[in-house]
């Protein structure tokens, strides 16, 4: 895993009347993945959750009046690191009611086990207008819509029943180059890249019946 670096990150000066300064950096963000492929995964980052190690060096200074090369390393507290990424689940139900669409931020924990992502909250916003959708029939009247709930179930998508009679396929993807957040993609096509948005359908007019039927026969006298 490569690191990108902080660039031009936003810092505060207080002077002490002694002829020192003291400057403080602000909430800047370090991310894994190579800069390249703009802060995507590489096939090896799957891995379990560790304690990040990072010691950054500022190299250049510039104050407005005085620019300074310099060497000056950071010391970081290690913070815990997981592989994440988004997962969607397929719905059906009946075209006369809307479907509702879990959209769930994971981890991969050291169980080698994909759990919900507990601590993600109100982190990860994903806005209706990063959704791709894809209707079947091109005609359908169906519309999805994203909620982001502060609980551990995340988001939310709600597709609109597209009315009596009408057995209608909603594909729904989430453009997470749309929305910056391209280290939840996942290798869901099995290439050995991990560059997929997840997705999922819902799809209308489908009943799955009682879930505790495990077969049925008709008698007859």
């Amino acid at each position: 895993l490569l690191v990108s670096k902080t660039v031009n990150p936003a810092m505060t000066a207080d002077a002490d009347n002694n002829g020192t300064v003291n400057y403080s950096l602000g909430a800047d963000r370090f991310k894994y993945g190579p800069v390249s492929l703009n802060l995507s995964k590489e096939g090896n980052s799957q891995v379990f959750p560790f304690t990040a190690d990072i010691d950054p060096v500022i190299t250049f200074v510039n104050d407005g009046e005085v620019s300074n090369a310099v060497s000056q390393p950071i010391n970081v507290e290690g913070n815990d690191q997981r592989f994440g990424r988004i997962n969607m689940t397929n719905t059906h139900g009946s075209e006369l009611n809307d479907l509702q669409m879990p959209m769930i931020v994971e981890y991969f924990n050291a169980s080698g086990l994909f759990v919900i992502n507990a601590d993600d909250y109100n982190c990860t916003q994903i806005n209706t207008g990063d959704l791709d959708i894809t209707l079947t029939p091109l005609t359908s009247t169906s519309i999805a819509s994203i909620i982001n709930m502060s609980t551990e179930a995340g988001r939310q998508v709600t597709i609109s029943a597209p009315g009596n009679g009408n057995n209608d396929v909603v594909q729904v993807s989430p453009n997470l180059d749309t929305s910056v957040k391209q280290w939840l993609k996942y290798d869901w096509d099995s290439d050995g890249n991990f560059n997929d948005d997840p997705s999922a359908t819902a799809t209308f007019g489908v009943n799955r019946g009682n879930k505790v039927l495990v077969f049925m026969r008709q008698t007859y006298q």
